[in-house]
């Protein structure tokens, strides 16, 4: 029994309003600190400004590139490059303006690409339906998952752990 008592008193203490596991903390002070930077976010300009964008230009544009070329093959050119890097740069811009980030990395991945091309070969071969039936069904299914994951994510503070891999992560 000394074991158990040990372990609730560690899981107690873990979820202390000092301890590391506080659901929610890194959105709390998100908001509480947004006041104070958002005027610098969008109004400073300097050199790392302009490197952060050429960065985050090429960080979003890349990808579109060579996933499209992958989505020309499997839709069968009904998506291209064209259509990746447009609705890359749109969903960019609606985010960046939304979430009240100027600088933020958006881009299509390898599961993007392969749930796109699964749900177009299903509404071509299977339900027979129009290619913007298949956009919007992606588009859809993209969201949810994408929500999924920020909801998880916020409320069980583990995007604070990116601050390990990386040195581009500043966390409190």
């Amino acid at each position: 029994m000394p074991s158990n008592t040990w372990v609730q008193k560690k899981i107690r203490n873990a979820f202390r309003d000092d301890g590391p596991l506080r659901p929610f903390r890194l959105l709390r002070q998100d908001l509480h600190n947004l006041p104070k930077r958002w005027v610098s976010d969008w109004t400073l300009f300097n050199q790392l400004v302009v490197a952060s964008a050429v960065y985050v230009f090429f960080t979003n544009l890349l990808p579109g590139i060579t996933f499209a070329s992958d989505l020309i093959v499997l839709t069968g050119k009904n998506w291209g490059t064209i259509e990746v890097v447009l609705s890359t740069g749109l969903c960019g811009i609606v985010f960046s303006l939304l979430a009240i980030q100027p600088l933020t990395i958006l881009g299509v991945t390898g599961p993007f690409s392969i749930l796109a091309e699964n749900i177009y070969s299903l509404c071509v071969t299977s339900f027979h339906v129009s290619l913007a039936f298949s956009a919007q069904l992606t588009q859809h299914a993209e969201y949810l998952l994408g929500r999924l994951f920020a909801i998880y994510g916020m409320g069980t503070d583990s995007l604070s752990l990116d601050a390990f891999p990386t040195g581009y992560v500043q966390c409190p």
